[in-house]
């Protein structure tokens, strides 16, 4: 499994994920997004051949849709879930199970698309506000319900995320290795390089460690943390 968040913005969204593989006792890194034709992206956590093989069979897809047309959202969201639908069908329950997904992209008509796929299910659903999937799940529910402030930037919201997921590897056993972050906004979507990653957590680690750790027991103490805290 993984640990994947995706987060809505104010200009945009950022999708961030781990990119270790756990079987057992096993494990590996392995990346775990796959950009298509520039401007979609696919984000999973679950049985990654199943992910793997969805997201070359929709590059395909998008790929023979673009040389008929253009791609709306409507005609990029039919494509999705044929692909879905068509791998149940040859691979069973086991297919659908356990398997998460987040989808994003950039339509011909410019409108930024933010898709989520549950376990279990074959047809797409809106993003929430952020959505956190994979075996970290309940430690980045709790870290997001801290960190998220509303109309958050997608610049402010790299390194939320990086840390975010830094901190579930720490706990989770499931979780780690090195940190992929998607970013898109009305104009393209990009995969930021791992130093850049790295760059981000390294900056904002020691402030937001120290907050985590000293503010609680200032505020049971009955004291005000803010000044010792900034010093």
């Amino acid at each position: 499994m993984t640990v994947l968040i995706g987060l809505r913005c104010s200009d945009g969204a950022v999708f961030a994920c781990d990119s270790q593989e756990t079987r057992g006792t096993y494990f590996r890194f392995w990346p775990k997004v796959s950009v298509l034709e520039n401007r979609f992206a696919v984000l999973g956590a679950g049985n990654s051949t199943t992910i793997e093989a969805f997201a070359r069979r929709l590059d395909i897809g998008f790929g023979d849709a673009a040389k008929q047309g253009q791609i709306d959202r409507s005609r990029a969201s039919q494509i999705i879930e044929e692909i879905l639908i068509s791998l149940a069908k040859e691979g069973g329950d086991d297919v659908v199970k356990g398997r998460q997904i987040l989808i994003t992209g950039i339509s011909d008509d410019n409108e930024i698309c933010l898709w989520a796929v549950d376990a279990g299910e074959m047809y797409l659903r809106n993003m929430h506000t952020w959505e956190c999937y994979g075996s970290g799940i309940d430690a980045a529910e709790m870290l997001m319900k801290d960190f998220y402030f509303p109309e958050v930037s997608t610049k402010e919201a790299v390194p939320l995320l990086a840390y975010v997921i830094h901190a579930v590897s720490e706990v989770c056993l499931d979780c780690g290795g090195p940190i992929s972050i998607v970013v898109i906004d009305g104009q393209a979507l990009k995969e930021l390089p791992f130093e850049e990653v790295e760059a981000v957590i390294n900056k904002v680690k020691p402030w937001l460690d120290r907050l985590r750790k000293e503010l609680p027991k200032e505020v049971l103490k009955g004291k005000l943390a803010n000044d010792r805290l900034m010093r």
